[in-house]
């Protein structure tokens, strides 16, 4: 078990660091105990992480109101309609 870090380039070439474990554990971040199948951050960041003893879940169930990105899809969403008059 060890702790992985790559480099990582997102679309438009920019460099980032991409943080996770070799097999396939939960890896969490020393600085803020928030746990991460994986991270990717700026390239010079200085957060560490180190592996938990919790296997990734390969098929979380993930409910909307735990999701945060869902609230924004769904926002985004819900504004689309009210400017094109189908909700009020």
């Amino acid at each position: 078990m060890a702790i992985v870090v790559e480099n990582y380039y997102d679309e438009e070439g920019r460099l980032y660091k991409k943080t996770y474990s070799d097999t396939g554990y939960v890896i969490r971040q020393m600085e803020t105990g928030y746990c991460f199948a994986e991270a990717i951050e700026p390239h010079d960041s200085l957060f560490t992480y180190e592996e938990t003893s919790d296997l990734i879940d390969p098929n979380p169930e993930v409910s909307e109101e735990e999701n945060p990105i869902s609230y924004t899809a769904n926002d985004l969403i819900t504004a689309a309609k009210i400017i094109l008059g189908e909700v009020e």
